[in-house]
């Protein structure tokens, strides 16, 4: 089964959402209304959150999705240089460490969505002359689209879908190297489970 996020990752807070990266405890939802071993693959009503046997594995499973906004000419795909509104997250199994905090991945990306939100908020306020200069932000958020991107390139000549979890390796690769409007498709079919927008 696909879950499938009632909502986008807008900031940084969104980053470690349990609906739309996963629950954080086997067996059960977020808020508990569901448990056990006969409610695994459910989705809870009350907070979002599908029943997971391995909280843990599924975690380095579910992608997040982050829209960039009205598209103003600011953000571009490191590999493509074509212009993006959206991008995915990494799962949050690969953003953290073994004691559950940032690792350089997570600050990479929490810092990428804390710029984009803060110049998003300037730039529709601003003057034509501060627009100018806002454009020229677009440096440091390419260097840490690229860093994101580049820890999960290029997929092992080895890896299939039939591979464990780290086949995402793979598979996020190609899905954010090319925007492919299907990719939440692909991903079911994969086994991959995708959180993004409903509306997508």
């Amino acid at each position: 089964m696909c879950g499938w996020s009632r909502g986008l990752v807008k900031s940084v807070a969104d980053l470690y959402r349990p609906d739309i990266f996963g629950a954080t405890q086997n067996l059960r939802c977020e808020c508990g209304a569901l448990t056990g071993a006969q409610n695994v693959g459910n989705l809870c009503a009350e907070c979002g959150v599908f029943v997971e046997a391995d909280a843990t594995a599924a975690r380095r499973r579910y992608v997040g999705l982050f829209h960039f906004g009205p598209g103003h000419g600011l953000y571009r795909h490191p590999y493509t240089k074509e212009e993006i509104l959206e991008f995915l997250i990494p799962p949050i199994g690969y953003r953290v460490a073994a004691d559950g905090m940032p690792n350089s991945l997570g600050r990479k990306v929490a810092t990428l969505v804390a710029l984009v939100a803060d110049i998003e908020a300037r730039y529709s306020r601003a003057s034509s002359d501060e627009r100018a200069y806002l454009l020229q932000m677009n440096q440091p958020i390419d260097q840490l689209l690229e860093d994101i991107v580049g820890v999960f390139g290029p997929p092992r000549a080895s890896d299939s879908a039939a591979d464990s979890a780290d086949t995402l390796l793979s598979l996020f690769y190609q899905a954010i190297k090319t925007l492919d409007p299907s990719v939440g498709v692909l991903a079911r079919c994969c086994g991959l489970r995708l959180d993004v927008s409903a509306t997508m």
